[in-house]
């Protein structure tokens, strides 16, 4: 007796094949997203902390942020710099610099924030002081961003929160 084996054809072979590739691309592009996604909130997790240490170092200090750092817009020489993402620049440093005072003027309270020194993506987070600054801007409230994923500052994708405001507005806001 002769036992018929029936294999695969070429044909089906190349359609399982690329059955299998559409099927891993869909897969890599959800893991993609589901990684940007964990980012962005690990970012917003770490703006969160920042926003509450900066608020406790305006409280215990009685300054507003332009009094701890010395700038009203610490993250203006970052703006139209491009991609900001291990960037060594000035942003870096006048970041590390920021957390140094914000730290200093809380008295240490929420430990060393250095550890905030640069987002997920590896661009330094940027601040941009308005409590107790010059008018018409101290009407408007502190804020720190995160680049983003693309690390352009000021895009569509930046990541920001406002700093809670440790003093009453000013007559006129």
């Amino acid at each position: 007796m002769h036992t018929l084996v029936r294999g695969f054809t070429l044909i089906e072979l190349i359609l399982v094949v690329a059955i299998i590739g559409v099927l891993a691309s869909i897969v890599i592009a959800s893991f993609a997203s589901a990684r940007t996604s964990a980012k962005v909130a690990r970012t917003q997790q770490e703006l969160k902390q920042l926003a509450e240490a900066m608020f406790w170092a305006k409280s215990n200090s009685e300054l507003g942020l332009p009094q701890i750092t010395g700038y009203t817009w610490s993250a203006g020489p970052c703006f139209g710099t491009g991609d900001l993402r291990g960037n060594g620049g000035v942003c870096y440093t006048r970041w590390v610099a920021d957390l140094s005072a914000i730290e200093l003027a809380g008295g240490g309270v929420y430990g060393s924030l250095t550890r905030f020194d640069r987002d997920p993506w590896g661009s330094p987070y940027l601040l941009d002081e308005n409590e107790r600054d010059v008018a018409p801007y101290y009407c408007n409230p502190d804020n720190i961003y995160s680049a983003g994923p693309d690390g352009l500052y000021t895009s569509s994708d930046d990541v920001s929160i406002l700093v809670q405001n440790a003093f009453p507005l000013p007559a006129g806001c």
